[in-house]
Formats: C-alpha cells, sequence, structure tokens
C-alpha cells in the first residue's frame, strides 16, 4: 500500500487497513491477500520492482524506490 501511495506510514497497519476498507468495504482481506501474492511471487519486493511482470503497475508510484530498483525485463513464462 506504501508503494502505491494509499498510505504515508509504511509502519502503520491501521493505515494500511483503512485504505485496503475503503479500496474493498465489502471484503478488504482480499487486498492484502493479492498484494501478498505479488510478494511471494518475487513481483514486488522491499527493494525490488518487476514492472513488466505486475498487473497494477500502471496504477502504481512505485514510492521508496530508486530506479536502479525497477526492473523493466521481461520474464518468458508468466507464472499466473
Amino acid at each position: 500500500m506504501y508503494r502505491l501511495g494509499k498510505v504515508d506510514d509504511i509502519d502503520d497497519p491501521n493505515q494500511t487497513l483503512y485504505a485496503a476498507k475503503a479500496m474493498n468495504p465489502s471484503y478488504p482481506g482480499i487486498i492484502d491477500y493479492l498484494f501478498w501474492a505479488l510478494g511471494e511471487r518475487k513481483t514486488c519486493m522491499n527493494n525490488l520492482c518487476r514492472r513488466n511482470e505486475c498487473p497494477i503497475h500502471l496504477y502504481c508510484i512505485k514510492r521508496g524506490l530508486n530506479p536502479s530498483e525497477i526492473s523493466y525485463m521481461v520474464r518468458k513464462s508468466m507464472p499466473w
């Protein structure tokens, strides 16, 4: 959520919860799962963003990353 620009404090779980509720009020937990899945697939990690593998890269401001930490390489096969 921080990288997307939806929360200001990366360490505040309440901000993340409120942002998830704003994005999907009926089931905010699905937002958490989707972001977990991006990290599990190593698409979006603390110091690396694989932009061309990310289904939400067009909406992400990539806050907290230097340009050198954003990968523009495309894998030959997508896992999903």
